[in-house]
């Protein structure tokens, strides 16, 4: 139950893992149709055979060993109809197969349209997925008393487990059988493509990611698979503007595929926000920035200015390099050109306007030409080309593609929420293009433009302060009546990005999802602590650094339990915005100030009887003593009943 109304939060990839024992996959509601031709009742008859035939073969190669804790052998098998009006099976939905057990009774069940959409009528692929479900039956997860109840944190971490060992097993029935393992891993593939998800967002499910259960499967691919996996993550990251997790996903994917030109982008990309996102509104002023897009910066971490105040060369350096890379090896991407042309708007010696307008130019004329270039992407290039040509001081052109860009993006303003920056952008670079005005008429309309962006931009922008500069000179030089900036002012906050990482060292993170055999060496000396003997979960105390490890082979928790703990950075959407510290032993005041008006739930973590005051739009839960100071902080995904 949530205590607190949330304001709207972007819109970041949620997964929901379905609530069925021991499921292959997970329960996507889409419109695909069947891809079997004929009659339904041929298709479901015919699903019935192929799948018994499968399940019979699967059998005679399985050890009968678990046969004597359940009422009967063997399994019972259901193939579920779309149409089916049997309650048992009430909520399973179109593309699912799980394994049960009850009053006893093992059973195994698969949707026809799993069958149909999914399998698609292939035995190999059909072998895998049940030869899952089996697994699941004789490595005794489907247990004919209910598990005692788990916080679930601990819940998801162990059934993630037990679907590595029920891939694992079934991988192994199936070859027995004589299915062919290499055709029968397709069915991973055919699933991601339809409905995947990143490693990263897995830690809310029950179930690991498709990549990542294929590059534990797929001995020969399995470092692609990885690499895929950590792009994918990576992307999450970009997402959620966690640029230095970001970062650290694509430089592992560049070591392992130097010519994968998308990772490259990325990695540039990310250099560049975390470049963008150590600016002030003195550096912008100072070095005559113009107002760019490239998927919403320049917002400040206003209590980071002391350690990141400046503009950092060697990184600019670092991602126009790793842009250029991308460049040399996918010439013709418009987004590969847009992006080198931004980085060089933000160069640490100012806006080289030069370079960045033919580069520009280049990907306005590249994604007009390009059918499967998205109508949005089109809106930011033309508005990052006026910024460049503004730079240039070719005020006029740049309001002829501002015009432009706004037109579109009232075309497209049923998707708001996405075109928030470029809407701000727009308003703020047009309202720029009036910087030469010299008499009331051109100034009223400046300010008008001034007033609109203003009123939308979060007030904590660096840009914000420079706007309400310039709207307050114009209204005193022409006399014109301007706006309190309390009346200025957003009601709402911009939402907070969620957390992934804390930094335990100059450019060194822990990161919700790594490794955990590539921990840094800087969080010290590590003591094991007991967990539930039944899990394969490890809970490691780093006593001089005040943290504490929760994970597997992944790290799916971070604990900070001690004054000399790292701080938690909780910021907002978007480079330069307020961003504040969580910190062990802080007063309630300043985490009232801090979390403001996230949604609070009460969850536990690793003990029922010991819930955390959980934040679960930013991923943190607290701890606090009998003073309502904290006394511990968790960085964990952990899914919250609504």
């Amino acid at each position: 139950m949530l205590l607190l109304l949330a304001f709207a939060t972007p819109a970041l990839p949620d997964v929901v893992g379905l609530a069925v024992s021991a499921a292959f996959t997970l329960d996507i509601k889409t419109n695909a149709a069947p891809l079997n031709p004929g009659s339904k009742n041929a298709d479901r008859s015919s699903d019935n055979v192929l799948a018994q035939s499968v399940l019979d073969q699967l059998l005679a190669v399985a050890s009968d060993k678990r046969s004597s804790a359940y009422a009967s052998w063997p399994p019972k098998l259901d193939v579920i109809s779309g149409q089916t009006n049997n309650t048992r099976f009430e909520g399973v939905g179109k593309y699912n197969a799980f394994a049960s057990a009850e009053k006893c009774i093992p059973s195994i069940g698969i949707t026809d349209g799993l069958i149909q959409d999914v399998i698609e009528g292939d035995a190999d692929r059909l072998a895998m997925v049940l030869g899952h479900e089996l697994s699941h039956i004789l490595l005794g997860h489907t247990t004919c008393e209910p598990p005692g109840p788990k916080p679930s944190f601990l819940r998801m971490a162990f059934t993630r487990d037990q679907e590595f060992a029920a891939d694992k097993n079934g991988l192994k029935l199936m070859q027995r059988a004589g299915y062919s393992s290499q055709k029968g891993l397709k069915v991973f593939q055919v699933m991601d493509a339809k409905f995947g998800y990143s490693s990263f967002e897995a830690l809310s499910s029950d179930h690991p990611s498709l990549k990542d259960r294929l590059a534990a499967l797929d001995k020969d691919q399995a470092p692609l698979w990885q690499s895929m996996s950590s792009f994918e993550t990576g992307v999450f990251f970009l997402a959620a503007e966690q640029y230095a997790s970001a970062e650290d996903c694509f430089t592992s994917v560049v070591k392992a595929y130097p010519d994968a030109s998308e990772a490259w982008l990325n990695l540039g990309y990310s250099r560049l926000m975390r470049y963008a996102d150590a600016m002030t509104s003195e550096d912008i002023e100072r070095l005559g920035f113009e107002r760019v897009v490239t998927g919403g910066f320049f917002r400040r971490p206003d209590t980071l200015a002391a350690k990141l105040r400046g503009v950092d060369a060697d990184l600019w350096n670092e991602a126009v390099l790793a842009l250029q890379r991308a460049s040399a090896l996918k010439s013709d991407s418009p987004i590969v050109k847009e992006t080198l042309g931004v980085a060089y708007l933000l160069s640490p010696q100012g806006p080289q306007s030069e370079r960045a307008i033919p580069l520009l130019k280049e990907a306005l004329r590249l994604s007009s030409d390009d059918k499967n270039i998205e109508p949005s992407v089109v809106i930011t290039i033309k508005i990052n080309l006026a910024a460049a040509l503004e730079a240039a001081n070719n005020d006029q052109d740049a309001k002829v593609l501002l015009e432009s860009a706004q037109q579109e993006c009232r075309a497209l303003r049923k998707d708001s929420a996405a075109l928030y920056f470029d809407e701000t952008a727009i308003l703020y670079n047009y309202a720029r293009s009036f910087r030469s005005a010299s008499d009331r008429t051109s100034a009223s309309e400046a300010m008008e433009l001034l007033d609109q962006y203003l009123s939308l931009e979060d007030s904590t922008s660096a840009w914000w302060s420079i706007a309400y500069k310039r709207y307050q000179l114009l209204g005193d030089k022409f006399q014109i009546p301007k706006k309190t900036p309390q009346e200025l002012e957003r009601a709402s906050p911009i939402p907070h990005r969620p957390v992934v990482s804390i930094e335990v060292a100059k450019d060194s993170h822990l990161t919700i999802g790594q490794p955990m055999s590539k921990l840094p060496v800087g969080i010290g000396k590590g003591v094991q602590l007991n967990v539930d003997a039944s899990s394969d979960l490890k809970r490691v105390r780093y006593p001089s650094s005040g943290i504490e490890l929760v994970g597997n082979s992944q790290l799916l928790a971070i604990s900070l339990t001690a004054d000399i703990a790292p701080p938690v950075q909780i910021r907002r959407f978007g480079t330069t915005a307020k961003s504040y510290f969580l910190r062990v032993g802080m007063d309630p005041q300043s985490l009232r100030n801090a979390v403001g008006n996230e949604p609070i739930a009460r969850v536990p973590f690793m003990d029922l009887e010991q819930p955390y005051y959980f934040l679960p739009y930013i991923g943190v839960g607290l701890r606090l003593d009998s003073n309502k100071h904290v006394s511990e902080i968790i960085i964990a995904r952990i899914p919250v009943a609504q």
